[in-house]
């Protein structure tokens, strides 16, 4: 069946509900809006240093968190993400179990 009104209604405010009290006020430190203006690595360093905000928004502590244990030396990612996957290397890893 489809959704109603009052479904739509619910889901439309549950992802407001995420976005202003977690997603913009503890994640980025920032509205979507204005984390949506960084273009480039340069713009996102810009961006950390403009705000204490910014800086001490979960994203900034992932990020010196993330220099500190050089998670910067380890190369490019797929595209946008933040996560590098978890699939071991297939000719590194070769035992398939904890008991292997």
């Amino acid at each position: 069946c489809a959704p109603t009104l009052t479904d739509i209604t619910r889901a439309w405010s549950l992802l407001e509900y995420f976005k202003k009290n977690w997603l913009e006020s503890l994640w980025l430190g920032c509205s979507l809006e204005r984390y949506e203006q960084i273009k480039s690595y340069d713009d996102f360093l810009a961006w950390l240093d403009e705000s204490p905000a910014h800086a001490n928004s979960d994203l900034g502590f992932y990020w010196r968190m993330g220099q500190d244990i050089g998670l910067d030396t380890y190369g490019g990612g797929a595209g946008k993400y933040v996560s590098w996957g978890y699939l071991p290397h297939e000719d590194k890893y070769q035992k398939p179990t904890i008991d292997g």
